[in-house]
């Protein structure tokens, strides 16, 4: 409906209804400019009376564009950008010669953009050193990426290995659109097959997609999309600082030791 009528908001005027629902739609219309409002709560009236807006007399808040940012969420971000400088400021000199590596394994863009799913189920471009043919999915379509995934060339299996092909989305950090630790951000067109098919799928876009996460250090990159999901939800119950932390320490660990996807 959204699509066909062009709708740009959409007001849910059951307060009651599931957080988790309320993810599940918004993320299905994710990559659509369209902005969710609900009728709050007498509970949700009391504790923010400043985010409420009266439409026609009937009180609405933005589902998620005016939540307030508490003081845990400031940290992390301040930590975010920080590191992901310090990041980028190492690894710059490594640049040329990565982007020399994969422009003469095959023809292509040096730097791949995708469409990826991030917080609250709005749409960004993820950035990329390239790894695969630059026609992988020309003739099939969206596919999902496997273990000695055929479609990945010589360079690009060694910048797997090393997760050096992950560099690009330090700009994605400091953008807003990921933090270091979090999901792992999908493709829209996996995403609602996930929705529909992984049980409370939805709740991982309660925060920013990461570059790394517990299901990235856990388990495999060939791990179902189910078993990956309930890492997230083990990640989202559990969340702190220094979780994020051991999932870092996990991660230089694995790069270290050659263990990245093939």
């Amino acid at each position: 409906m959204v699509q066909e009528e062009g709708i740009e908001e959409v007001v849910v005027a059951d307060s009651n209804l599931p957080r988790s629902e309320l993810l599940h739609y918004l993320v299905q219309c994710a990559g659509l400019d369209v902005r969710f409002k609900v009728v709050p709560s007498l509970l949700d009236l009391v504790r923010a009376p400043g985010q409420v807006k009266l439409v026609s007399g009937v009180p609405l808040v933005d589902l998620f564009g005016d939540e307030m940012p508490t003081m845990r969420d400031i940290g992390r971000r301040i930590f975010d950008v920080a590191a992901a400088t310090v990041g980028l400021v190492l690894t710059l000199p490594l640049w040329p010669l990565l982007v020399l590596a994969v422009r003469l394994s095959s023809p292509g863009h040096v730097l791949y953009r995708q469409e990826r799913v991030g917080l609250h189920g709005r749409s960004f471009k993820l950035f990329k050193f390239r790894t695969m043919r630059a026609d992988a999915e020309a003739r099939t379509g969206p596919v999902l990426a496997t273990l000695d995934d055929h479609r990945v060339t010589a360079v690009g299996r060694f910048l797997r290995r090393c997760r050096l092909d992950e560099l690009p989305q330090l700009v994605n950090i400091l953008k807003g659109d990921m933090s270091l630790v979090g999901p792992r951000p999908e493709r829209p067109h996996f995403v609602g097959q996930f929705l529909k098919s992984v049980p409370q799928y939805a709740e991982r876009y309660r925060v920013r997609p990461g570059v790394t996460g517990l299901a990235q250090v856990r388990g495999g990159y060939d791990t179902p999309a189910r078993n990956k999901a309930r890492y997230d939800l083990i990640y989202l119950r559990n969340r702190s600082f220094m979780l994020d932390l051991r999932i870092l320490a996990q991660t230089v660990v694995i790069v270290l030791a050659g263990r990245g996807a093939r």
